[in-house]
């Protein structure tokens, strides 16, 4: 069972907080779910045998979809981090079928340009994921963190 792989051993110096990890995990599980029904094109992925020649498109999604870049993960991942905080497992679900669907993860999208993608660039950097967080978290209803807010560009001229 996947949840039992992803829960792990404690360390024998430490309590057992198996019920909290059990629930971390189940709580991911549930998340991933949701998401590989509803996010292009995690879905299409999803449909796609292991092996042989189909397999392959996973490469050509990358060059095409946000969410399927590590900055992409991560970007998911500050957003999950904020839907986590509500204890209403109703609510975190429609959060994430919005974060699946209301965000357009096509790399020229407007909400990636001029922060994590320039040109045909994609950034690595925690300040333009920071940006494009935010700009998540506004399109799924969340409140914009104060933390993410970008800085002012600071003038080298001076």
């Amino acid at each position: 069972m996947s949840s039992m792989r992803l829960g792990g051993h404690r360390p024998r110096d430490q309590p057992d907080s198996g019920h909290c990890r059990y629930a971390f995990v189940e709580r991911t599980l549930a998340m991933m779910a949701i998401l590989t029904e509803h996010t292009t094109p995690w879905n299409a992925i999803a449909a796609l045998p292991t092996t042989g020649g189909p397999a392959n498109q996973v490469v050509d999604f990358r060059k095409h979809y946000v969410d399927m870049t590590a900055t992409g993960l991560v970007i998911i991942g500050h957003v999950a981090y904020e839907i986590e905080k509500s204890p209403e497992p109703q609510w975190r679900a429609a959060r994430y079928v919005d974060l699946a669907t209301k965000v357009d993860w096509n790399r020229n999208a407007e909400i990636w340009r001029n922060n994590v993608i320039n040109g045909d660039k994609i950034s690595t950097t925690r300040a333009p994921g920071r940006v494009a967080a935010a700009k998540v978290m506004e399109v799924v209803g969340l409140r914009t963190p104060e933390h993410v807010t970008p800085l002012p560009l600071v003038d080298g001229a001076h």
